[in-house]
């Protein structure tokens, strides 16, 4: 398949919230529900259509205060992409490890 877009037409809900379990210990969770309408079009093999993808996302983290300068952040994230071309559909599990240094 091939697709060449330019513009994307993308509509976005994110629900999340944090909670602080001490002063240095803060725990977040949120879900976000995409869609996107690409402009153009994409050629599946003699089919050509305009492609619409769906995504689900949930995520979970975790920050820690190591100096008044400097957080660890652990964050977990899955996602799950559905399109109307079965080529880009995915799944993802990511997890990351981070140093963040608020201004």
């Amino acid at each position: 398949s091939f697709t060449n877009n330019r513009f994307v037409d993308e509509k976005l809900l994110q629900i999340a919230g944090n909670r602080l379990f001490t002063p240095k210990f803060r725990g977040r969770t949120g879900t976000i529900l995409t869609r996107r309408d690409f402009d153009g079009t994409a050629a599946v093999g003699r089919v050509v259509v305009k492609r619409r993808d769906l995504s689900v996302a949930a995520f979970v983290g975790a920050d820690y205060v190591l100096r008044p300068w400097l957080m660890l952040n652990l964050d977990y994230r899955y996602e799950k992409k559905d399109s109307n071309i079965s080529d880009f559909d995915f799944r993802d599990n990511i997890l990351s490890l981070g140093l963040t240094m608020p201004l």
